[in-house]
């Protein structure tokens, strides 16, 4: 993948590859732009949202709402990684959150 053409969004989420490490992993994500990754990538985006804001990225679990991770976006490695509000991976369901 060529540098000028990455977007903005692949250099966050690619710098976010490292400091998320166990969410990339899983959902079957080991490198961002490879085609046969798409589909991995496709499931994460559909479980969670990243927001830059203000110089900040954000990662939120979609369906609880509650954040991942949080970091300036020029200083990743600085941020602050939250395991426990993981969502459960692609077509998963979360234990605690079960209901019987």
């Amino acid at each position: 993948m060529r540098t000028a053409s990455r977007s903005w969004a692949v250099i966050i989420i690619e710098g976010l590859s490292t400091v998320l490490k166990p969410l990339f992993d899983l959902y079957g994500i080991t490198r961002i732009g490879e085609d046969d990754e798409g589909h991995h990538l496709r499931a994460l985006l559909h479980d969670v949202s990243f927001e830059v804001k203000s110089g900040v990225v954000t990662v939120t679990n979609r369906a609880s709402g509650a954040v991942l991770f949080t970091a300036p976006v020029n200083n990743l490695p600085s941020g602050t990684f939250c395991p426990d509000n993981m969502p459960a991976g692609p077509g998963g369901f979360h234990p605690v959150c079960l209901h019987l």
